[in-house]
């Protein structure tokens, strides 16, 4: 058994000026696309499921990304009968 943690961004279409609020830049709908292409790129390159980890802080700006990603991988799931 083997794991491989990656780092990255929240996976999802946003953006935050220096001193500012995340502010997500496209719709649900529009991210799922993007959304299922990077899993599904994941899953290929290391095999296996995808986990994600949230080390996001508790800041009302960051929640929005927190929940954000709650509901994509929620849809995701549905979507693949996972749920």
């Amino acid at each position: 058994v083997s794991l491989v943690q990656l780092r990255g961004s929240v996976p999802l279409f946003w953006e935050q000026s220096p001193q500012g609020p995340t502010q997500l830049t496209r719709e649900p709908a529009v991210s799922a696309l993007a959304f299922e292409r990077h899993q599904q790129k994941l899953r290929e390159a290391y095999g296996g499921d995808v986990f994600y980890v949230d080390l996001l802080s508790s800041a009302p700006s960051e929640q929005r990304l927190t929940h954000a990603l709650q509901r994509q991988l929620h849809a995701a799931a549905a979507g693949a009968g996972c749920v």
